[in-house]
């Protein structure tokens, strides 16, 4: 298996790796051929953008998701089970843009400055294998987490940030004016080619120290850090609505997927609400402060559904079956894991058979659950070849 040593911070190869193994498994997949057109496919992580509803229920006068709630017309949405928590965006951004699993990973880093030095694999190149421009904006510097850079090995035809030579103009941290930019790049775009563009907020990041609205009161458990915050998703849940609005009338086909990447770092806050989850081990409290809501949005045609189960690393296949595009290898070999591990994040993992695993369990090499040994060694190797032995695959 592979996993880390916490005093060498360590990783490990997969049980009987060879590169051999890897390309056996994925040979087995054929991607099927199709003119899937020009849509525009958005993908937004949105900062620290989550639901505390899903922990316990807090007394406040307004709901601050009504948005996220109310989408259900050509919308697919849920919860989605998240490595980090407070602070790590990259990870999140790199299991949803690579469908690795930071499962197999030391704790406590940024994947990007630690590992990203060459070319890496990622959904980039299967939209650029179909003529698509791809942008890759954030309202941040290049150097935070060395995203610029990582962007560039990802294969993105162009980046935005508030420095180097295309920057942005600073959003003054609001959802609302950040997506004008995204908004100026859709519509001046070529549209004889698809359109795909990876956007990362910065509206709901700590500190929780100033009000950019007061229309949200928490009345109970009460904290002013939560109170501010919540007023900003309330804030970002109006942009939200406003993006969708931007795009439903395109004539082309627009998919909208957002996710948060983590929890706000609100430790008082959880804690109370945790309270209410007396009996929770430490893993039940890791799931509960771990799942964000997730939507993938079209303004033509899809199939509506819910999802109770799913992770980062699985949720751009959701997107990509959205939008009808053919699933690659990598890809239709996590459909084959999802089957029977709805659920892989660096904390944890849930089994087809309902369980929960502590990530514990199975860094140690020491599992119990044989059930689902086998599946994860596949799993980690692949992650594995993926992230250190191979740049374009």
């Amino acid at each position: 298996m592979v996993y880390y040593d916490v005093l060498n911070n360590h990783v490990y190869k997969a049980q009987n790796y060879s590169d051999e193994q890897v390309t056996a498994i994925l040979d087995k997949y054929q991607t099927e051929e199709k003119d899937i057109g020009t849509p525009i496919i958005l993908a937004v992580l949105n900062e620290s953008a989550a639901d505390h509803k899903i922990i316990a229920d807090y007394s406040v006068n307004q709901d601050v998701l009504p948005t996220w709630r109310a989408l259900k017309e050509n919308t697919i949405k849920g919860y989605v089970a998240v490595t980090p928590y407070g602070n790590g965006t990259c990870n999140a951004e790199y299991e949803f843009l690579t469908g690795n699993s930071m499962l197999f990973l030391p704790d406590c880093l940024g994947v990007y400055p630690e590992y990203i030095k060459s070319h890496k694999a990622s959904i980039v190149d299967t939209f650029n294998a179909y003529g698509f421009d791809t942008v890759g904006i954030s309202p941040v510097q290049r150097k935070l987490w060395n995203v610029g850079e990582v962007y560039d090995h990802l294969g993105f035809d162009r980046t935005y940030f508030l420095d180097g030579p295309d920057a942005i103009s600073p959003p003054d941290d609001m959802d609302s004016n950040f997506y004008k930019e995204i908004y100026r790049i859709t519509d001046n775009r070529d549209k004889s080619k698809g359109l795909f563009i990876m956007a990362s907020t910065m509206q709901n990041h700590a500190p929780y120290e100033e009000y950019r609205s007061t229309d949200i009161k928490l009345k109970s458990p009460y904290y002013q850090e939560a109170e501010v915050y919540l007023n900003s998703l309330y804030l970002s849940d109006k942009a939200t609505l406003e993006l969708i609005d931007h795009y439903k009338d395109y004539d082309e086909k627009v998919i909208i997927v957002m996710f948060g990447d983590h929890f706000p770092n609100l430790r008082d806050f959880d804690d109370a609400l945790l309270c209410s989850h007396p009996e929770a081990d430490e893993l039940e409290r890791e799931r509960l402060t771990h799942q964000t809501p997730f939507f993938i949005w079209c303004n033509q045609d899809i199939e509506e559904k819910e999802i109770e189960d799913i992770s980062l690393n699985y949720l751009s296949n959701e997107v990509m079956n959205a939008a009808g595009i053919p699933l690659t290898p990598v890809q239709q070999e996590l459909e084959h894991i999802r089957a029977d591990i709805p659920v892989i994040t660096g904390w944890g993992y849930k089994g087809s058979n309902g369980k929960w695993y502590s990530n514990a369990e199975f860094q140690s090499g020491h599992q119990d659950n044989d059930e689902y040994k086998d599946i994860l060694n596949e799993y980690s190797a692949i992650c594995y070849y993926r992230l250190f032995k191979q740049d374009n695959f």
